[in-house]
């Protein structure tokens, strides 16, 4: 109680001896555990240097569109293969072949998202549902599907992941 401040609203029911109502103690404590949260997120990304790119890009404390996009259990893995791919925490070793058409290549993931030959009209629909073009840098390219996922509808959003969780596993 004292992490959230609600310390303060308790010392008033307890010394009225009025209980409030299930609801409404609920709606004060979702409440000061929200402005807590949102505090400490704000002191970090304003008081960080790190954070400042961050923040441009997100400005508000709210999950990503391409965690609420997945309404299942499915699209929840195809969400966290995106992510990674963006945040680059994958195992890979260099010189790798790629698992659909058999290149060798130094990055088989950023190579099946953004130039394999197998699944290029896949690729093509998703990239012409996101306003990319074709021709981009492949770096570029996967990056720009990922900032898609998180700006556009649900139903893109999860054809993205569902693209990029095919082309990684």
């Amino acid at each position: 109680m004292e992490k959230f401040s609600l310390l303060n609203h308790y010392s008033v029911y307890r010394d009225s001896s009025i209980i409030p109502p299930k609801l409404m103690w609920k709606r004060i404590v979702n409440n000061a555990i929200r402005n807590y949260h949102t505090e400490l997120w704000t002191v970090r990304v304003t008081g960080n240097p790190e954070f400042a790119r961050f923040s441009v890009v997100h400005p508000h404390i709210r999950a990503a569109r391409i965690w609420t996009a997945a309404r299942t259990p499915r699209e929840t893995s195809e969400a966290s293969a995106a992510v990674r791919v963006l945040v680059n925490t994958r195992e890979q070793p260099s010189g790798n072949n790629c698992r659909h058409c058999g290149h060798i290549t130094l990055d088989s993931d950023t190579h099946a998202i953004a130039s394999c030959q197998r699944l290029i009209d896949y690729r093509l629909t998703i990239l012409r549902a996101c306003n990319i073009l074709p021709n981009t840098n492949s770096y570029d390219m996967v990056t720009l599907l990922l900032s898609a996922a998180n700006t556009l509808d649900d139903e893109t959003t999860r054809s993205i992941c569902n693209f990029i969780h095919m082309c990684v596993t």
